[in-house]
């Protein structure tokens, strides 16, 4: 397993869809758009810097899990229907 400690992305390449979920949002996959190519720079669990490039699924993997430190889901980024579509599917199974 690999520890990346406050790391930190930079964005690049173009825009590419893929399809998302996650296990903080059961039962919900989406299309999303992240970057295709990312710069990590990080801290390791030994407190060394850390610094690599990654590209398709590696970088949107890192995209999807730097965002729950942010406070982020990837249902943030899908449009306002099909986040509608999310809530109202919720709203059911809640009944």
């Amino acid at each position: 397993a690999q520890v990346f400690i406050n790391p930190k992305l930079t964005l690049s390449g173009p825009e590419v869809e893929s399809e998302e979920g996650c296990l903080s949002v059961k039962d919900f996959n989406a299309t999303v758009r992240r970057e295709q190519c990312v710069h990590l720079e990080a801290l390791d669990l030994e407190g060394n810097i850390v610094s690599l490039d990654a590209d398709d699924l590696f970088a949107i993997c890192l995209q999807h899990e730097c965002d729950h430190l942010d406070g982020l889901l990837f249902i943030d980024h899908i449009s306002t229907l099909k986040r509608m579509m999310y809530d109202k599917k919720l709203k059911k199974k809640a009944k």
